[in-house]
C-alpha cells in the first residue's frame, strides 16, 4: 500500500473565555504590559478539551494572548506563542521533542514539555481523526505575540502518544514531520502574519471578525519515509467558501530522510460555522478506493465478473488481486487498490455514481432506560423476539449474561444471515450472527481476528440497545442496578467493522451489504466521518440509503466533536441522526483532606481506599531535575516525565491542569487530584484513585498545600448523586447546523448518552489507558456512541409494535413524540437535540407520521443537482429529474422545518407536508403555533378531518423569518386531544448560502 499524507483544514469560530486570569500576568493587544485582563494565554478552558476528546487530534490551544513573565508567571519555559490569532498547532505524531526538533524559549509563555502527550499541554481542539490526517481548529480571538526564541534546547523523554478507545492519535504515514520550529522574530499584531512551522500538519485560519474573509500564509517541510525515489502530487478539496494553494503542487524526491518544503496559502470567507477542506500529497501508489455504482442490476448479470471486468479496463494486469470487495448482495459497487490516476479514469466509466479514497472512521465513545420511563411493567409486543437489530462495531463479547440466550425459541424464519464459528466465538439464539471485515491488516495485536470484541465498545452498544435483564450489574460497585436493553428479547447480528487502528470505510460498506440481504429490522451504527461527506462519497449514507430502499432504519451517532456548530457529520436525511445528553444522575469521587475539607470531583473512581489518608504534595514540588531549568514548570502540570518518583512514591499528588495520569503513575504515585479547567458534565475512568476539581475548589486545595507542613488527603470511590438538570445535551455532543443540507435539521433528536452502564469485553481495562490491568463486565462510558443504540432500541421497541412501517415512519414517530427540550440548558438549541428528547413509550401511539420512501428521496436529490444518470444506477429503475419532479429540500416530508439564509436578512419558505392518520379512525387535528418574535408561521389548512386509519392529509406551512446572529426556534403541533404530534422550526443566519 502506498502513503497518503492527508490534512485537514476546519474553521470553527467560538470563543473560549479561560478561568486562569488570576493566575498569569497578560500581555494587552496593543503589545503593552497590562494585568488582570481577559486575554490571557493559560492553560485554559476550552469546550473541546483533551478530557472531552475521544482521541488525540494534537492541537494546542493558547486562549486570547501571550502570557507576560512577571509575579505569579510560568517560570522560564515557553507555550509555543500563539502567533496573531490565538490558536498553535503540533503534530500528534512527534513523540519526544530532542535539540533538533525544539519549541522555542521565551520568557513569555508557559511551555509543552517535550515527549508529552497530545492534549497534555493544552486542550485538544478536535477529535476522532483518521491515522492519515491531523485535524485543526480555527478560533475567532484577540490577537496574540509571537515571542522570538532563545537557543538553549528543553529536552524530554520520549514518551508514546496518548489515544482512547474511540480513535487513533493523528499519524501521517509515508510523510512524517521530524522538527518544530517557529520563525526567529516577533511577529506583528496584525491579520498578515505568515506563519512559519515546520512539520505541523495543522493549518488554521483564525478570525475575530465573523463574515470576513481571511487568508494567511502556512510553510511546511515534510521528510520522506516511504519509498526512497518517489514522486508526490497534490490532490486540494476545496468546499465553496475555502481557497487552497499548494507551491509547489510535486514533491519528487531522490532519497529516504530526505526533507522538501512547500507553502500553503488557504482563504477562508469566515462566518459562524465551519468550513472543512483538505490536501492529500499522493504517490501514485495503489490506495484503496470505493466505486460505487447504485442499485443492484436486472436480469442475470454476474455482479464479480462485472466489477473485474472494469477493473481489467483501467488496470490490465492483475486485476482479481487489485479486488478488495464485490458489493453484489444489496447493493452494486466494489473496493479496489488503485492509484488515483487509474481512480479518476474509473470515475468516467458508464455505470459508475462515484468514486472516493475509503478513508478510516472512529467510533463515537442501567438507569438510562428507566430514566426514559422504561420498567419491568411496561407494555411489550408479543413479536419483539422476532426483532434482529444489526451492530455494525468492534464485535461482542458473547459470554456476557446480557447476551443469554435462556428462554429463546427458534431463530426466526426469515433470517439468512451466517456466524463465523471460530475457535473463539460461538453464537447463540440471541446472537444469531456475526461477521468481521478485515482487508487493510491494520488491527493491533491485542485484537481478535474474529467478532469478538476486544475493545468493550461494541459490547456495551449491542446491551444498550438489545441486552437481555441482568440484575445487580455494576462497576466496581457503582451504579448498581438492573441492565437491560431498549428490546431485550431482540436478536442481535454483529457486523465487527472497527477495530483498534479505527474502522475502514471499505469494510463499513461490506456490512452494510450483507446485514441488508441478511435480514436485519434496524441498522445501528456508532461511527463516523471527521468531515461532513457528500452523500454518495459516504458509506454510511450509501448504506443506510440501500437500507431504507429494503425497509431498514440505520440509527447513527451524531458525533463527539461539540460543542462546535456544524460539526454533526451523518447527515443522510434517509436515516436517523442521534445527539448525546444526560440523565437523572453523576457521578462525584470526593476528596477530603487533612484538615477536613471535602471537595467534590467529578469522575468514575473504582478505587477505594477505605479513608486512609495519604501524604499530599503538590507537582510543582516534585519536579525532575534532570529534564533542565523548566522542571518545575513542567510538573506543576504532571507531565510524563516531569515528576521525581523519589518525592512523589506513595504519595497522591495535586496537578495544576488536567493532563494525562500517566506522568503521576510513572512516577508510583498512590493517586492524584487534577484541576480541571474544562466542561465537567461527563466523566472518566482511571487507572489509580483519582479525583478532578474545578478551579475555585483546586486554589483552595493549592492554598492548603501552601499553608501545611505535612499536608494529607484521601480520595473515596466514587458514589452516586442526583443531577437536577438533566436531560440537557452534553458538551461533546456535535451541533448542526448540518453543513451539508442545510435546511434540513440535524441532528434529529437526542438519547442518554452520558455514564452509561452497560456490558463489556472481558479483554478490555475499564479505563482504557496503557498499564491498567482492572478488567470488569460492565463499564461506564459516555459519548454519542452510547445515545445511538439507545435511539436503536427504541426504534426497534416501535418496530416490533408496527413491523409494517416505513424506516420514515418509525423515525417520525421518534421525532414527533420527542420530550421538548429548551435553550435555557442547551445554548445551541434545536442545533444540540433537534426535536428534543426521546420518548419511545409514547413514540408507539404517535397519532400522526410523517411517511416519506424511496420516491421522496430520489425527488429530494434530483432538487440537489445530482444527474438524472446517477439517480438512476443509485435507484434501479427509470427515475428521471425534471421541472414536475425535482423536489425542493423544502419539499422533503420531513418531521421538522429548517429555513436558512445570510445574516441580517429576511427569509420566507413555503413546506409542503403530508401526514398519515395512525391513530383513532375518527379523528380531527387542530395546528397549534408557537412563533417567538422573528418569526411568523402560517398552517393552511389549521384542521385535518381523518376518517379511517392510514389516511393521508396534506398542508402547507409558510414560514418568514428576521434573521439575525442566533438560532430561532419555533414550532407546530397538531393535536387532536389526545395526542400532540410536534414539529420543530427553525430559522438561522447560514454562510452557507
Amino acid at each position: 500500500m502506498g502513503h497518503l499524507a492527508d490534512w485537514c483544514f476546519k474553521r470553527f469560530d467560538q470563543s473560549f473565555v479561560g478561568d486562569s486570569a488570576s493566575l498569569y500576568k497578560t500581555v494587552s493587544t496593543d503589545g503593552g504590559s497590562g494585568s488582570g485582563s481577559a486575554n490571557v494565554c493559560s492553560l485554559d478552558s476550552n469546550p473541546l478539551n483533551a478530557s472531552t476528546s475521544s482521541s488525540a487530534s494534537g492541537c494546542v490551544h493558547c486562549a486570547n494572548a501571550s502570557v507576560a513573565s512577571g509575579s505569579g508567571s510560568p517560570g522560564n519555559g515557553q507555550w509555543p506563542s500563539c502567533m496573531s490569532d490565538g490558536l498553535y498547532t503540533f503534530d500528534s505524531s512527534v513523540t519526544s521533542l530532542s535539540s533538533s526538533s525544539v519549541l522555542p524559549s521565551s520568557p513569555s509563555c508557559p511551555p509543552v514539555p517535550s515527549g508529552s502527550p497530545v492534549g497534555s499541554a493544552g486542550p485538544v481542539i478536535d477529535e476522532g481523526v483518521p491515522e492519515s490526517s491531523s485535524s485543526v481548529a480555527v478560533l475567532p480571538q484577540p490577537e496574540c505575540v509571537a515571542e522570538a526564541p532563545s537557543a538553549e534546547p528543553t529536552s524530554f523523554p520520549s514518551v508514546p502518544v496518548a489515544s482512547s478507545s474511540d480513535g487513533p492519535a493523528c499519524e501521517s504515514p509515508g510523510l512524517v514531520d521530524v522538527q518544530v520550529d517557529l520563525a526567529p522574530g516577533p511577529a506583528p499584531l496584525s491579520s498578515s502574519v505568515v506563519v512559519d512551522v515546520s512539520a505541523v500538519p495543522a493549518c488554521s485560519v483564525p478570525s475575530s471578525h465573523p463574515m470576513l474573509t481571511r487568508s494567511k500564509v502556512f510553510h511546511r517541510t515534510v521528510t520522506n519515509v516511504g519509498s526512497a525515489v518517489s514522486t508526490y502530487k497534490v490532490i486540494v478539496k476545496a468546499p465553496p467558501g475555502l481557497v487552497i494553494q499548494v507551491q509547489p503542487s510535486v514533491l519528487s524526491f531522490k532519497s529516504l530522510g530526505q526533507k522538501l518544503s512547500f507553502a500553503v496559502t488557504v482563504g477562508a470567507e469566515v462566518g459562524n460555522s465551519m468550513i472543512s477542506g483538505a490536501l492529500i500529497w499522493d504517490d501514485g501508489v495503489h490506495q484503496v478506493y470505493i466505486v460505487y455504482m447504485g442499485d443492484l442490476p436486472k436480469g442475470d448479470v454476474s455482479i464479480s465478473d462485472l466489477h473485474i471486468g472494469m477493473l481489467q479496463d483501467v488496470v490490465p494486469s492483475a486485476a482479481s488481486d487489485l479486488l478488495v470487495y464485490s458489493y453484489r448482495r444489496s447493493f452494486n459497487g466494489f473496493a479496489a487498490k488503485l492509484t488515483a490516476d487509474e481512480a479518476n479514469k474509473m470515475k468516467g466509466k458508464e455505470g459508475v455514481v462515484s468514486v472516493f479514497l475509503s478513508q478510516k472512521k472512529q467510533l463515537h465513545t442501567s438507569r438510562s432506560w428507566e430514566f426514559m420511563g422504561y420498567n419491568k411493567k411496561m407494555k411489550r409486543s408479543v413479536i419483539e423476539s422476532d426483532i434482529i437489530v444489526g451492530m455494525l462495531d468492534t464485535g461482542i463479547w458473547p459470554e456476557s449474561e446480557s447476551f443469554n440466550d435462556t428462554g429463546f425459541g427458534p431463530i426466526p424464519y426469515r433470517w439468512k444471515g451466517t456466524c463465523q464459528n471460530l475457535a473463539n466465538f460461538t453464537c447463540n439464539k440471541k446472537i444469531i450472527g456475526a461477521r468481521y471485515y478485515l482487508t487493510d491488516g491494520e488491527n493491533g495485536p491485542e485484537d481478535f481476528i474474529s467478532p469478538r470484541d476486544a475493545e468493550g465498545h461494541g459490547t456495551h452498544t449491542s446491551s444498550i440497545a438489545a441486552g437481555g435483564l441482568v440484575s445487580h450489574a455494576n462497576l466496581y460497585g457503582i451504579a448498581r442496578g438492573t441492565a437491560r436493553g431498549g428490546v431485550p428479547s431482540a436478536r442481535i447480528a454483529v457486523y465487527k467493522i472497527c477495530w483498534s487502528e479505527g474502522c475502514s470505510d471499505q469494510d463499513i460498506l461490506a456490512a452494510f451489504d450483507d446485514a441488508i440481504a441478511d435480514g436485519v429490522d434496524i441498522i445501528s451504527l456508532s461511527v463516523g466521518s471527521v468531515i461532513p461527506m457528500d452523500y454518495f462519497e459516504d458509506p454510511i449514507a450509501i448504506g443506510a440509503f440501500h437500507a431504507m430502499k429494503n425497509g431498514i432504519l440505520t440509527s447513527n451517532s451524531a458525533g463527539n466533536g461539540g460543542p462546535a456548530l456544524a460539526s454533526v457529520t451523518n447527515l443522510s436525511p434517509w436515516s436517523l441522526s442521534v445527539a448525546a445528553s444526560t440523565i437523572d444522575r453523576k457521578f462525584v469521587a470526593k476528596v477530603q483532606l487533612g484538615n477536613g475539607q471535602i471537595y467534590e470531583g467529578a469522575t468514575i473512581n473504582i478505587f477505594d481506599l477505605e479513608g486512609k489518608m495519604y501524604p499530599f504534595i503538590y507537582g510543582g514540588e516534585a519536579p525532575n531535575a534532570t529534564i533542565g531549568p523548566s522542571a518545575s514548570y513542567y510538573s506543576r502540570f504532571c507531565f510524563p516525565g516531569s515528576l521525581n518518583s523519589t518525592l512523589v512514591k506513595g504519595k497522591i499528588v495535586f496537578c495544576e491542569y488536567f493532563t494525562d495520569p500517566e506522568g503521576v503513575m510513572q512516577a508510583g504515585a498512590a493517586g492524584a487530584v487534577f484541576q480541571e479547567t474544562g466542561y465537567k458534565d461527563y466523566q472518566f475512568s482511571y487507572p489509580l484513585p483519582l479525583s478532578t476539581v474545578n478551579m475555585n475548589d483546586g486554589r483552595m486545595i493549592l492554598n492548603y498545600l501552601n499553608t501545611t507542613e505535612n499536608p494529607t488527603a484521601t480520595i473515596f470511590r466514587t458514589t452516586q448523586d442526583n443531577n437536577q438538570f438533566a436531560p440537557f445535551v452534553v458538551s461533546f455532543s456535535s451541533r448542526g447546523p448540518n453543513p451539508i443540507t442545510a435546511d434540513i435539521l440535524k441532528p434529529d433528536l437526542t438519547a442518554p448518552g452520558v455514564d452509561i452502564l452497560a456490558a463489556w469485553s472481558e479483554a478490555a481495562s475499564v479505563s482504557d489507558s496503557e498499564g491498567d490491568t482492572h478488567t470488569t463486565k460492565y463499564n461506564i462510558i459516555s459519548g454519542t456512541s452510547m445515545s445511538c443504540p439507545h435511539a436503536t432500541g427504541a426504534a426497534a421497541y416501535v418496530k416490533s409494535f408496527h413491523p409494517t412501517w416505513s424506516p420514515a415512519a418509525i423515525r417520525s414517530a421518534l421525532m414527533t413524540t420527542a420530550m421538548p427540550m429548551t435553550s435555557n440548558n442547551n445554548i445551541d438549541a434545536e442545533f444540540a437535540y433537534g426535536a428534543g428528547h426521546i420518548n419511545p413509550l409514547q413514540a408507539i401511539d404517535p397519532g400522526l407520521v410523517y411517511d416519506a420512501g424511496e420516491i421522496d428521496y430520489v425527488k429530494f436529490l434530483c432538487g440537489q443537482g445530482y444527474t438524472v444518470t446517477n439517480i438512476q444506477l443509485i435507484s434501479g429503475n427509470s427515475s428521471s429529474c425534471s421541472d414536475d419532479t425535482n423536489g425542493t429540500v423544502w419539499d422533503l416530508n420531513y418531521p421538522s422545518f429548517a429555513l436558512s439564509s445570510t445574516p441580517g436578512k429576511s427569509v420566507t419558505r413555503v413546506f409542503h407536508r403530508t401526514v398519515t392518520n395512525v391513530g383513532r379512525g375518527v379523528s380531527t387535528y387542530i395546528a397549534v403555533i408557537n412563533a417567538p418574535p422573528g418569526l411568523i408561521i402560517q398552517v393552511q389548512p389549521s384542521v385535518l378531518s381523518f376518517e379511517h386509519v392510514g389516511q393521508t392529509q396534506s398542508f402547507v406551512v409558510t414560514v418568514a423569518a428576521e434573521l439575525g446572529n442566533s438560532i430561532i426556534s419555533g414550532s407546530l403541533i397538531w393535536d387532536d386531544g389526545d395526542h400532540k404530534v410536534k414539529s420543530p422550526i427553525v430559522a438561522y443566519a447560514s454562510i452557507l448560502q
